[in-house]
């Protein structure tokens, strides 16, 4: 099987955020709008401003603590080439045997939640389904204990959050506002070796554990083999 990166392009403001506005111009924006009564006209740019201003604040504090990561990272995509032959693939209406080659696209980085055991990936075409399994890399104590400290520094943040004016109020009456921290996922993102993607099983390499709490944030990397996901994302990121 062969595997190419055939466009790297999706990823425009992937990386740290770097206009961090302050947090006091924050909360004063957000507190003069909260307590502003509009038009009716003007209720739902009010309820936007508001919830805007909210994310902010969240991103500018988990800003100092890590790399955020653009939601398009795990839409981006690599060109598979599968021997159909080779895999025993069948057709699903007659039910032949399929033979040659076929390009499919997958997900350019395998990704699953810490307490999964595999990523899968499957193709449904119109005369085929090849499904893509991989299992999720092992994880050392060190990820384990950054996935810790990372769910405790958002638990602290929330906490500051309902003791700071007006978020406290804003995140009492609607606690939809913002997700809870009890909603954090953490998940393994990796990028397996061409030479070592097959489909049903494949050797995991090079993973990074991924802080998801609205937005998806870089907590910690681990160094597997010679292909790191720090120098795909550097690539990515260069003008």
């Amino acid at each position: 099987m062969e595997t190419e990166v055939v466009d790297f392009r999706p990823i425009t403001d992937c990386g740290v955020y770097y206009n961090k506005p302050k947090e006091g111009k924050i909360l004063e924006a957000l507190e003069q709008i909260y307590n502003y009564s509009p038009l009716r006209t003007q209720s739902d740019t009010k309820k936007n401003a508001v919830l805007t201003l909210v994310d902010e604040w969240f991103r500018f504090k988990m800003s100092r603590h890590y790399k955020e990561l653009s939601p398009k990272l795990f839409d981006l995509q690599r060109e598979v080439t599968v021997d159909l032959e080779k895999h025993e693939a069948y057709s699903y209406g007659s039910g032949d045997e399929l033979k040659g080659l076929c390009k499919i696209d997958i997900p350019l980085f395998c990704n699953a939640r810490l307490q999964d055991r595999v990523w899968r990936y499957i193709h449904d075409g119109k005369k085929y389904k090849i499904d893509f399994e991989s299992g999720v890399p092992f994880i050392p104590d060190e990820a384990i204990k950054k996935s810790a400290e990372a769910k405790q520094k958002s638990y602290k943040i929330y906490t500051k959050a309902l003791g700071t004016n007006p978020l406290d109020e804003i995140l009492t009456r609607n606690s939809k506002v913002f997700p809870e921290p009890s909603e954090i996922e953490m998940e393994v993102l990796w990028y397996a070796r061409p030479q070592e993607l097959k489909i049903n099983v494949a050797q995991n390499k090079d993973p990074a554990l991924i802080l998801k709490w609205k937005r998806p944030y870089l907590v910690h990397q681990w160094d597997e083999d010679v292909i790191p996901i720090e120098e795909l994302l550097i690539d990515a990121l260069d003008p």
